[in-house]
């Protein structure tokens, strides 16, 4: 029942969702995890983005590998590498799905640090939305508190 009301919660939070704040939402489906990513599309395409990805034809693409190199999970003290999973656009908001294959699916403890988007906006946050067994909790990161460290 719990699982119901929480997951009731986050398909709401998705539709008050502003800018200068992207959402990354953990669940679990048997041993895989998923990331669900949401940002404003428009406010993505504001950010001056380096290097040889083309961001107007290959999007999703660019943004997981973006993701991949400014963000670390790792469970169990094991990090974990997301793949690129599908990725659609919703009411002005693209969203990304990751997914990985976990080898333990209970989770002792859990490290998320993340380092997306501070360099375009220094005000900008990150929310991140658990709903992994017994963590089942929301934080706001920024650019001075941009990691968590959680234990069972």
């Amino acid at each position: 029942m719990t699982s119901i009301v929480l997951s009731l919660i986050l398909m709401s939070t998705n539709l008050l969702h502003v800018g200068q704040i992207a959402e990354y939402y953990f669940s679990l489906h048997g041993d895989q995890l998923q990331m669900k990513f949401v940002i404003e599309k428009d406010e993505l395409f504001n950010f001056e983005f380096e290097g040889d990805c083309d961001f107007q034809k290959t999007t999703s693409l660019c943004l997981a590998n973006y993701i991949n190199s400014n963000f670390t999970v790792k469970i169990n003290d094991e990090k974990i590498n997301l793949d690129l999973g599908n990725s659609y656009t919703d009411n002005g908001h693209l969203i990304v799905y990751f997914m990985a294959k976990l080898k333990n699916v209970e989770i002792q403890n859990l490290s998320i640090q993340n380092q997306c988007f501070y360099e375009f906006d220094s005000d900008y946050k990150n929310r991140i939305i658990l709903n992994l067994d017994q963590f089942q909790k929301s934080y706001l990161l920024t650019r001075e508190k941009y990691s968590i460290y959680l234990k069972k």
